[in-house]
């Protein structure tokens, strides 16, 4: 953060002798500020105490500070603050994997095929050329319909390319194509567009439902993560806060104390139920 938003943030009592420094010499200066959001466990003999009776704390601090207690603010949350859903992940890993993971050598490949091509056709438009050396100090030419002239019987060298170069396009094409269907593969492009992508007029509903049955086998994993690690915590979040703000009216008697679950109506979560 700039020296500017901690002291509108936190407040210059709060901030170090170094930041209140900035605030007179540059207060657009960057500092280092942690933001730590953690479980709020009962305090410990040196830490800081716990904040009210929210299951998480916001902490905020400078690690840099040259103040003996380098906390500037520190929040309760009652729900987890933040959402950190994962595409897919593989048994009991912490971290997931996404097409992103997947793909990035075919997209790295394909950034280097395309330039590779683009090079190619540089060096057929406009390729390295020789000349004499008695054109050293000569203007040369080489624009489309310009001549350059020079004295032949000096050297009877002509001005021509360094190499006979003659890119074939068509010869570039089927590598970035190949490399190009296998990205749309790794981000099921072909899944989503499985009903437009095909090349006949006879199918019938039996296929198209089976087709749709298979899309939703192969997505479910994904969609079952989103549902788990994001949509869930955002309605968590979203509740908790209009509960807090009372926006949401006191429930009745018959549900008090009782846990809500949410359940989607999405057409793709109706299918996945049937």
């Amino acid at each position: 953060m700039t020296a500017l938003q901690m002291a509108q943030r936190f407040g210059e009592d709060q901030l170090s002798k170094t930041v209140k420094a900035m605030l007179d010499k540059n207060k657009h200066s960057l500092v280092d500020v942690v933001h730590a959001v953690e479980p709020n466990f009962r305090p410990l003999e040196g830490l800081e105490p716990r904040v009210g009776d929210h299951k998480f704390r916001s902490v905020y601090y400078e690690p840099g500070s040259d103040k003996t207690n380098a906390l500037l603010k520190q929040e309760g949350f009652d729900v987890f603050p933040a959402m950190a859903p994962r595409f897919n992940v593989n048994s009991t890993d912490a971290y997931g994997y996404g097409p992103g993971h997947i793909g990035l050598g075919d997209v790295k490949s394909l950034q280097h095929h395309e330039l590779m091509r683009e090079e190619g056709i540089e060096q057929s438009v406009r390729p390295a050329m020789k000349a004499p050396a008695s054109l050293r100090r000569s203007r040369v030419m080489t624009t489309p319909n310009s001549i350059t002239y020079y004295d032949d019987t000096a050297r009877p060298d002509s001005i021509s390319p360094l190499r006979d170069h003659r890119y074939e396009l068509q010869f570039s094409q089927v590598p970035i194509d190949n490399k190009e269907a296998a990205i749309d593969e790794n981000f099921f492009v072909d899944l989503f567009k499985m009903i437009s992508n095909l090349d006949r007029r006879e199918i019938t509903a039996r296929e198209i439902d089976e087709r749709r049955e298979e899309k939703l086998f192969l997505l479910s994993p994904v969609v079952e993560n989103n549902n788990d690690e994001f949509l869930d915590p955002l309605v968590d979040i979203s509740f908790s806060e209009m509960v807090r703000t009372r926006q949401v009216p006191d429930p009745p008697p018959e549900i008090e104390g009782l846990p809500l679950k949410v359940e989607y109506v999405s057409i793709l979560a109706d299918a996945m139920k049937l």
